[in-house]
């Protein structure tokens, strides 16, 4: 009977998570984030071979997150076009609430492992840290940390191995926050098995870092011009106070590792509100895993208290969460109407296309077009001064047509109105030959 119970409450909180996730796509049925354009336009460019960039009209060549690139590729194998992607993430955060649950249920107990499982569940996702509802690599610390940490305290060495050297070519913030907590348990258990283990996977995917490790000790410190509301305000103020005691009482059991792998990452995020920068890994993508780890050491503290209020204390969070999770509110890139336009622009015209560098975001991944310029992921001046080129060439009706010849543009998407041949609704074409 128990285990019964505790197979509907992991269902239903599976149930809850897949619902969460996708809730704001009922309303808007695309990708939000301009990361997650950015990956599955990658994952394109890699199925269809593409020579160039559709980005920057460069030689085109894998980023530093191959592993994930490629496993999005493997699914835009079924040509998915972007109304389909919006279902992956409600996926993944499904398989990672089974990793927590698997993990706690090894470090700590089922009854912890089915509360962790459902603060899990119940992560919040912002445009700038991102979060479950996006389709960004992040996520995979939720799926693969876990699963490293439980084969840790079996000592199966080669699924920590594996863990560790997916993330490193799949997510490299992801895959320090694991070498983090791997340097924390050696120290706290001083298994030296774990050494040969974590040298040999940075040496594999040393190939994969060439062009960062020229940096030297620069390629360690990492600057974000945006510093979010604090973490207690962002993870939620009650799962704030059942970690700070979660975090003392596992401070006496064999877990400490995980007590000082939070405390570290905890230490990197106020080290960037007083300095405006952090080292080892990048500020905004430190929340996503850190909250995993506070919220299996919350589950411990949680179970102590009597089963009442334990209860009661679960209402009040699951109910502040989704009320949270409800009232996000994520920006839209692209409407229905440029959909359509981008998948007309796919199937009847070539070559380089301008267009709002916002919207270009979208517009590589569906219409399959290189571009002239979109907007930057961070303040790169280069790049910032063709964005001002390009909104200055829509800002005139499109009137300079010698800026089109020299850089080679033949499609236009504005929606103003441009004083060039109309194809389509908001579509001009402009022939550089002639």
């Amino acid at each position: 009977m128990r285990n019964q119970r505790q197979i509907v409450f992991l269902s239903i909180t599976l149930i809850l998570a897949f619902s969460l996730t996708l809730y704001p796509h009922f309303q808007y049925p695309y990708p939000f984030h301009v990361d997650e354009w950015f990956h599955i336009a990658e994952a394109k460019m890699i199925l269809k071979s593409s020579p160039i960039n559709w980005f920057d009209n460069k030689p085109f060549k894998l980023s530093m997150e191959p592993a994930w690139h490629f496993l999005l590729a493997s699914f835009q194998a079924f040509n998915l076009e972007a109304t389909h992607w919006v279902f992956l993430p409600a996926l993944l955060h499904i398989i990672s609430i089974l990793s927590v649950y698997a993990c706690t249920t090894k470090l700590l107990g089922k009854k912890q492992a089915l509360i962790a499982s459902m603060l899990t569940a119940l992560l919040p996702t912002n445009p700038t840290m991102g979060g479950p509802a996006y389709l960004i690599p992040v996520n995979l610390s939720l799926i693969f940390i876990p699963i490293a940490i439980r084969a840790v305290k079996e000592d199966k060495l080669p699924i920590v191995f594996s863990s560790l050297l997916f993330l490193l070519l799949a997510h490299p913030p992801s895959a320090m926050v694991l070498l983090i907590y791997l340097f924390f348990n050696f120290l706290t258990t001083k298994n030296k098995q774990l050494i040969p283990i974590v040298f040999l996977a940075i040496l594999l995917s040393l190939p994969n870092y060439y062009v960062e490790l020229k940096k030297g000790i620069e390629a360690l410190k990492f600057d974000f011009w945006i510093t979010l509301r604090q973490l207690p305000y962002i993870y939620g103020y009650i799962q704030t106070a059942f970690f700070i005691a979660g975090f003392y009482l596992i401070l006496k059991t064999k877990h400490k590792d995980l007590a000082f792998t939070s405390m570290f990452l905890i230490f990197l995020i106020v080290l960037h509100a007083r300095l405006g920068q952090t080292f080892l890994v990048p500020y905004i993508r430190i929340y996503i895993p850190l909250m995993l780890f506070m919220n299996i050491i919350a589950s411990y503290s949680i179970t102590k208290l009597p089963k009442s209020i334990m209860i009661a204390s679960l209402i009040i969070i699951l109910a502040l969460s989704v009320n949270s999770i409800l009232k996000q509110q994520h920006y839209r890139i692209i409407d229905s109407t440029d959909y359509k336009n981008f998948l007309w622009i796919r199937n009847n015209l070539q070559g380089k296309a301008i267009l709002d560098p916002w919207k270009a975001r979208a517009f590589v991944f569906i219409a399959e077009r290189p571009v002239y310029v979109v907007m930057p992921f961070g303040p790169v001046e280069s790049e910032l001064q063709k964005v001002r080129e390009a909104n200055a060439f829509l800002d005139t009706n499109c009137t300079n047509t010698n800026f089109l010849k020299e850089n080679r543009i033949s499609i236009i998407y504005s929606l103003k109105n441009c004083t060039l041949e109309k194809v389509n609704d908001n579509t001009y074409f402009y022939n550089t030959i002639s």
